[in-house]
């Protein structure tokens, strides 16, 4: 829990600031969970069972600044922040390994993109 929520503030997530939870109900979401509420962040639960355009308006309506994701949903995310639709999005954590599309959507990202 300590080493994801100085990770984070390292990263440049600032006390106060909404933090995305975009996982399954697992071991990753209950330390990121804690890891926001022991360094003063505010958790942003978005559920991967609503789909994908929810999961985006709720994105940009609560403003996350970074997002914790499952590869499932990385993707998705590099594309929001790409195209300019998720203002506040300025890092991107997943859970798992990158694999080749991930990498090529991330060289495409603004360089103020983590």
């Amino acid at each position: 829990v300590l080493s994801v929520g100085s990770a984070l503030r390292r990263l440049g997530i600032m006390r106060g600031e909404p933090v995305g939870l975009l996982c399954e109900n697992s071991a990753e979401w209950v330390v990121s969970e804690q890891a926001c509420h022991a360094y003063g962040l505010v958790s942003v639960p978005l559920w991967d069972t609503v789909g994908e355009s929810y999961v985006e308006r709720l994105i940009v309506d609560s403003a996350v600044v970074a997002v914790v994701c499952t590869p499932r949903w990385s993707a998705a995310l590099l594309r929001l922040a790409r195209d300019g639709k998720a203002k506040a999005l300025r890092l991107i954590v997943q859970v798992g390994p990158l694999h080749y599309d991930e990498l090529v959507l991330k060289e495409t990202l603004p360089p103020d993109c983590a």
